[in-house]
């Protein structure tokens, strides 16, 4: 699985989803005031992510022998 960076994200229960990933807290905590200041009576949330999980359902293995395993020496 590939490394996956933290993130934070900025919710309100009252709008849209989280679209923007923030690459530190501090951007997504100053997103949070911005958007604060210009909606007043909304709460702004900054959440951060803790961990993935992923479900790996197809795999795919070579089933072409090699040539030399068939070589008759």
């Amino acid at each position: 699985m590939a490394l996956h960076r933290t993130f934070w994200l900025v919710w309100t229960p009252n709008g849209y989803p989280p679209m923007f990933k923030h690459a530190t807290q501090e951007a997504a905590t100053a997103e949070a005031q911005r958007l604060a200041r210009n909606y007043t009576n909304q709460c702004y949330y900054v959440l951060e992510t803790m961990s993935v999980s992923r479900k790996e359902d197809v795999i795919t293995e070579d089933c072409h022998p090699d040539v030399e395993e068939n070589l008759p020496f």
